[in-house]
């Protein structure tokens, strides 16, 4: 071997060593640069693991094109484990013009023909929990604000935009869209079946020591939004209760047509605009309380009692009852006229008046009997 190499040239020996070392990790280049960088115009194979600076590796966990088996991880993590990592820093002055500093770049198209079939997605991120474990995620993103620095925009872990260039005539438009489905146990299966996770929600919003203005903001900008909030169900699905507020009272539409209101212990106020309220403190009783806190009318429905905190019942206007009968604003009480006896008279009658249309008289109830209210003695006014 010594022979070999005293008898062979500079150049000769390095082509030699350049070969072997291709042979031994793989690589086919088709035009290739050793110095300070590397510059091929060919590819690149590492039959086990390539390093880059003797730090960064590559390996099978990596794959482009498909999406390729699981490489599993071979000793107990003593450390955070990232096969990928970008981690790039900006300390100089700040850019002449509007830049952006990104920790990575991802984009797919299509064109020239529409294809049906094709899903498009810039990123997938899919997380495979099979055993218990602290926490999972599909994609997580922390954001850190350091004290002293200030955002002249926004300041979001996440950021979603949908840009329409046209109308989109079939299908839905979102912004962002998050799905909670039920499988079969088996994690390869795709047939439906009902879960009740412990607590679920379909989307939270967990403020920790911080104060804002509010939870959820929906702002019209430039455009006509039909519902500010809405709820909907499919197939055999139910929303039990639209609105739970913080201490219990809920707000539902569970019965088509009908809008609940439930407190706790029954007990059910709205407030209006000058501090009166409508209650239903009392089952079945529904009261009116002015601003000072007193009762001022209490309605009883399955009776049809009403009744007025000060004895009295004022209607500033004229009132009729089922259409049987009218009361006007002067006061004036106007039976409807009648071919037969509205009620048979009895107790619960003994006063009452009603019109004979027939005889064109007014009768009264007295006792068991309905008698002509009349008088020989002429006018009445």
């Amino acid at each position: 071997m010594r022979k070999f190499i005293q008898s062979k040239s500079v150049w000769q020996i390095t082509v030699i060593s350049l070969l072997a070392f291709f042979a031994t990790v793989g690589v086919v280049m088709a035009a290739t640069t050793i110095g300070t960088n590397i510059t091929t115009g060919g590819s690149i194979y590492a039959t086990s693991t390539l390093y880059v600076d003797g730090a960064a590796t590559f390996n099978s966990t990596l794959a482009m094109g498909t999406l390729a088996a699981a490489r599993a991880i071979d000793s107990v993590l003593t450390d955070n484990y990232v096969p990928m990592q970008v981690n790039a820093k900006y300390s100089l002055a700040n850019p002449a013009s509007a830049y952006t500093l990104m920790g990575g770049y991802f984009k797919v198209a299509n064109d020239t023909l529409d294809q049906a079939n094709l899903q498009l997605v810039g990123l997938g991120s899919r997380v495979s929990m099979g055993k218990n474990a602290t926490d999972a995620y599909g994609l997580q993103s922390h954001l850190t604000l350091a004290n002293g620095a200030n955002s002249n925009g926004n300041l979001t872990a996440v950021s979603g935009k949908t840009m329409l260039h046209g109308d989109n005539t079939s299908g839905i438009v979102t912004a962002g869209l998050f799905t909670l489905e039920g499988y079969e146990n088996t994690l390869t299966s795709e047939t439906y079946e009902t879960r009740s996770p412990n607590t679920a929600y379909g989307v939270w919003a967990d403020i920790v020591h911080t104060n804002i203005a509010a939870g959820y903001v929906l702002n019209a900008n430039d455009s006509t939004i039909a519902s500010g909030l809405s709820f909907t169900k499919s197939g055999t699905g139910a929303i039990t209760k639209e609105l739970t507020f913080q201490n219990g009272e809920t707000i539902d539409n569970a019965s088509d047509g009908i809008i609940s209101l439930t407190g706790i212990a029954s007990t059910t106020s709205i407030r209006l605009a000058n501090l009166e309220t409508i209650t239903n403190a009392t089952n079945g009783t529904i009261t009116l309380t002015e601003n000072t806190g007193s009762a001022f009318i209490s309605f009883t429905p399955a009776t049809g009692v009403i009744t007025p905190s000060t004895g009295m019942l004022y209607i500033n206007a004229s009132s009729t009852v089922l259409g049987y009968a009218t009361t006007t604003v002067q006061g004036i009480i106007m039976p409807t006229s009648r071919a037969a006896a509205p009620a048979t008279c009895g107790p619960l009658y003994v006063g009452g008046l009603s019109y004979d249309s027939t005889k064109g008289v007014l009768c009264i109830c007295i006792g068991t009997t309905w008698l002509q209210a009349t008088s020989s003695a002429g006018t009445c006014f």
